[in-house]
């Protein structure tokens, strides 16, 4: 199944990823603020820290794939499947590494970990 993308749509969804991107960024820096005054330093250094392990691991999956896939005039299944085959791959060694590093990271800095 071969579908052709028109500039129309292609406008239409880039506007929609870009007011998606700005909405994300500030609902996330607006909740950051509102934590920062709430929690104690020590707490706020630990969600600051898996926040950038989240965000780190967020930049691994996309991998601008998605964006690729809006780009191409034409989109078929195998380029569906190859994006998410790729998209998927790397979740699982993140998902390793980040259930286990910030834990180690944590100690190091001697910030008491209570999970």
């Amino acid at each position: 199944m071969s579908q052709k993308v028109d500039k129309n749509t292609a406008v239409k969804n880039s506007i929609w990823k870009l007011l998606e991107s700005f909405l994300s960024k500030g609902i996330s820096m607006v909740v950051s603020i509102i934590l920062a005054r709430i929690l104690m330093p020590e707490d706020y250094g630990v969600i600051a820290l898996t926040t950038v392990f989240i965000n780190l691991t967020d930049i691994l999956i996309q991998a601008g794939f998605s964006t690729a896939l809006i780009s191409k005039e034409t989109v078929n299944e195998d380029d569906y499947s190859t994006v998410l085959g790729i998209s998927i791959s790397p979740l699982f060694l993140c998902s390793a590494f980040t259930d286990k590093l910030p834990a180690h990271i944590i100690t190091i800095g001697s910030v008491p970990l209570s999970i």
